[in-house]
């Protein structure tokens, strides 16, 4: 469990339950909540479980989500072969933010040389914040990455969770 439904539920101000959230422990399908960030609506879109390749492939179930998507939360909770710069590559570093959702992902420094190569192509590095003890930081990096976005027609921000 990589811990995207206990943050899309803090970033909306939800308590997050005790124990497993749904019965098999999984999300089974995108689901999102509104949250208001300086009078602007964002949905911050929970999705199930996939892999680098699966994104890139339309049979994912959330993929036409994250073709619309404005933010993309990178969620690494520090599992065995995990690389969150896989997803940063293939949504692109302009709209990602890697977000540490388990404790000990902050010790995992496997992808930080991948990590800092990303600066020499796009001339900046993704934002990495830690889920459990910077959710105003979350919200605060969403914003600044949305502040140069054209406000079209009052239509809502798409942030999504992979």
């Amino acid at each position: 469990m990589s811990g995207k439904t206990s943050l899309c539920l803090n970033l909306a101000g939800m308590a997050t339950p005790v124990g497993n959230l749904t019965p098999a422990g999984e999300t089974c399908c995108p689901s999102y909540l509104c949250i208001q960030v300086n009078n602007r609506e964002l949905h911050v879109w929970d999705t199930p479980r996939a892999s680098s390749s699966d994104i890139q492939g339309p049979h994912w179930v959330a993929s036409d989500i994250l073709k619309e998507a404005d933010v993309v939360l990178v969620c690494h909770d520090a599992q065995p072969g995990s690389n969150p710069m896989n997803y940063v590559r293939s949504c692109g570093p302009h709209r990602c933010i890697i977000v540490l959702t388990r404790k000990h992902a902050e010790r995992d420094i496997s992808f930080y040389l991948e990590y800092l190569q990303t600066e020499a192509y796009t001339g900046q590095l993704v934002p990495i914040v830690h889920a459990n003890t910077q959710t105003l930081s979350i919200i605060r990096t969403i914003h600044k990455k949305l502040a140069n976005r054209p406000q079209e027609d009052l239509q809502p921000y798409d942030v999504i969770e992979i």
